[in-house]
Order: structure tokens, then sequence, then C-alpha cells
């Protein structure tokens, strides 16, 4: 009876098993095709607004100050290079290249990252507190790294309306699987609803009324997940939320 028990449970367990890698597959597939899909729009826009943006640019040059015409053009300028951001990103979420492995230090990233957006944090009134961790350089790819926290920090800014604090802390954890280096980014700001968390990470979802294009925790997620990682989200409404990304400290030795 046990055994009979036993195989039954085995069964049962590889028949999931075989479902969630179905599931997976088909979500793969569907990321794909979307990606494929946007780039080619992506790709059709961008020539001809490249064109509207240069010439209103020249036009700025030669328009009087303090004229319809020059607030016109500055507003053209302006909504150009918002589409531009959203292009890129649309690129960005279609890309298909492996990771670059380089060793680096994670603290000299996050540091990058914090002094970029100095400015902006300052004007927006938030406080920035930091618990970096001593961590040796390990493999990782920096450029894709940045691009993941980049896209974290600006929910972050754009979740505290009012003001408020960002907390950016790393650590090394022994794992069962073998050591992880974590980075842990938390704010003060409105939080998300569960029924958000729920979509997330889904393409061109977005919790940002006519903003953005909902497409920067997805890219974030297809990023980690590249480099053997993970993204996690933990929000409470009114009181903020905490991401983590989450990497092999021994990633990349495949890459060399």
């Amino acid at each position: 009876v046990a055994s009979t028990l036993a195989t039954i449970i085995e069964r049962d367990r590889a028949e999931q098993e075989k479902k969630d890698l179905q599931l997976q597959l088909a979500h793969a597939e569907k990321l794909a095709a979307l990606g494929r899909f946007t780039a080619n729009i992506a790709h059709e826009i961008r020539n001809p607004l490249t064109s509207v943006g240069g010439f209103a640019r020249r036009l700025d040059k030669v328009m009087p100050e303090d004229t319809k015409e020059k607030e016109y053009t500055k507003i053209i300028i302006a909504e150009v290079s918002r589409l531009e951001k959203i292009l890129n990103n649309i690129l960005s979420f279609s890309k298909e290249a492996p990771p670059n492995y380089t060793k680096n230090n994670i603290a000299d990233v996050i540091e990058r990252m914090l002094v970029i957006h100095a400015d902006l944090l300052k004007e927006k009134s938030i406080d920035v507190q930091k618990n970096i961790a001593n961590i040796p350089k390990f493999s990782f790819d920096k450029d894709l790294l940045i691009e993941a926290l980049d896209n974290i920090l600006l929910n972050a800014v754009d979740s505290m309306t009012e003001g408020g604090t960002l907390t950016v802390i790393t650590e090394k954890e022994e794992k069962q699987e073998g050591a992880r280096v974590s980075v842990k980014v938390k704010d003060t700001g409105a939080g998300i609803s569960q029924d958000q968390l729920e979509m997330i990470f889904e393409p061109f979802y977005t919790t940002k009324v006519a903003e953005g294009t909902g497409l920067g925790l997805s890219i974030t997620r297809k990023i980690m997940e590249s480099m053997d990682g993970t993204v996690d989200i933990e929000s409470e409404v009114g009181k903020g939320s905490t991401i983590t990304l989450s990497l092999p400290f021994n990633g990349g030795q495949k890459q060399g």
C-alpha cells in the first residue's frame, strides 16, 4: 500500500511539474512573439519621430522668444522626447541578447545610480539611506543591472509624491543552491494593492494613469531572469514597497 501511494504521489508530482513547464514555455513563447511585434512597430515609428523632433528643434532656434509658436515647439520637443523614451523601453523589452558577464563591485553600481539621480531625489525631497555590505566582486552584466535598478528607483520615486525615504540594502547569503547577492530597494510611497501586485510584472501593465509604458518591471524581470536572477516585490498600501533583486554570486561562469 505504501509503495502504491508513493507511486501515485510521485506521478502527481511529475504531472504537476510537466504542467508548470508547459505554462512557462507558453509564457516565454508569448513574450517572444510580443517582443518581435513591438520591436517591429517601434522601428517603424522611430524614423518619422526622429524627423519630427529634428525639425521641431530647428524651428525652436528661429522662433522669437515669448511667442505662442515658440511655446508650441517646446511642447513638441518635450513630447517627442517622451515618445523616444517609450520606444527605447519597447526596444529594450524586445532585446534577446545574452548577458555580457564581467566582474564588478555591486556597491559601485549602486553608488553610480544614486549619483545619476541625486538631483531628482533632492528635487522630490527624498532622503536616501544605505546599508551596503562589503561584497567581493562577482560576475554579472553591469549595464543590464543598472537598467534594472534604474527602473526600480524611478518607480520608487514616482510612488513618493510628497517626499519620503529610499533605502538601499545589499547582502550576500548562503543558500542551498549556492551563494546569492541581493539588492533591496525600499520606499515609503503609496504602496500597491494585492490585485495590482498580481499583474505588476505583466507587459504593458501600469498603475500610473496615462503615464509610462508599463514595461519597466517586465524589463526588470526579464533582465534578472537572463542572469539566473529573480525579482520579488512586497508592498502594503499606504506604507510603501520593497523590491528585491537577487543574483547568483557564482553566476556567468560558463561565459567565462
